[in-house]
């Protein structure tokens, strides 16, 4: 038997809606498809990027157009789009609140994907303290409500560069599961980039997304992973059940 996991990459050079579904379709359909990683009734988290309140062009965040192509081929399948729902935790430069939930959904154009899939997008700031004995570096995690209820959560990182990882990819996106300025107290704590690093494999394997569907079609190099970065078409999309190997 083959162990190996797997990482798909499909072509897709722009944003076209029409194109986005049938690539991001491509791309998991090598790993089995949707179907196999989704139930008719699952709770299902969609998770994707929102660093902050910065338009799509900045190619700081997860595509709004991305995202609702990931949706729709997620309905195509569940046929219920109530189940979905959209969330994440911000950079510390936008407070973790439904005013900052606001700006950021709004500023996104994740607002518009809500209204035009029917999809929900989180207004909760809850979060569970939970432990985790078998992290190397963490033993205990805080984690969005959205993140422990969901029955699957489908991450949705943005191929960027990042000044503290290098990449920020399926595992750094994952850090958007800790709250608000919880993540702060995290950087203090594990300042040294290699417990850092460490503390963010901890992370992924504690909350192991179900799928990792990567918007690669524009990127960010340079300063990123944020306004400082500058954007770059790259025309890819990569899909994992393995965070890491992607």
């Amino acid at each position: 038997m083959n162990s190996k996991t797997r990482v798909s990459i499909t072509r897709c050079e722009s944003y076209d809606k029409k194109d986005l579904r049938k690539a991001v379709d491509k791309c998991v359909n090598l790993l089995g498809g949707f179907r196999k990683f989704l139930g008719p009734s699952s709770k299902i988290l969609v998770k994707p990027n929102f660093l902050s309140a910065a338009t799509p062009e900045k190619a700081v965040t997860t595509h709004p157009l991305f995202i609702e192509a990931v949706i729709e081929n997620i309905t195509a399948v569940t046929k219920n789009s109530k189940n979905i729902l959209i969330a994440d935790s911000f950079g510390p430069a936008t407070p973790y609140n439904r005013p900052g939930m606001k700006r950021v959904y709004e500023a996104t154009g994740v607002l518009d994907v809500a209204r035009r899939t029917g999809c929900r997008l989180n207004s909760s700031t809850e979060y569970e303290s939970l432990s985790y004995r078998k992290g190397r570096v963490i033993k205990k995690i805080e984690i969005i409500r959205p993140a422990t209820e969901a029955d699957v959560i489908i991450n949705l990182p943005k191929f960027k560069t990042h000044n503290l990882t290098v990449i920020t990819g399926a595992v750094k996106n994952m850090y958007g599961v800790v709250p608000g300025f919880t993540k702060v107290g995290y950087h203090l704590r594990f300042s040294e980039i290699k417990k850092f690093c460490g503390m963010l494999l901890d992370i992924a394997a504690f909350i192991k997304p179900t799928l990792n569907i990567m918007d690669g079609i524009t990127g960010l190099e340079g300063e990123g992973p944020g306004r400082s970065g500058t954007p770059r078409k790259v025309g890819l999309i990569l899909a994992s059940d393995d965070p890491v190997s992607m």
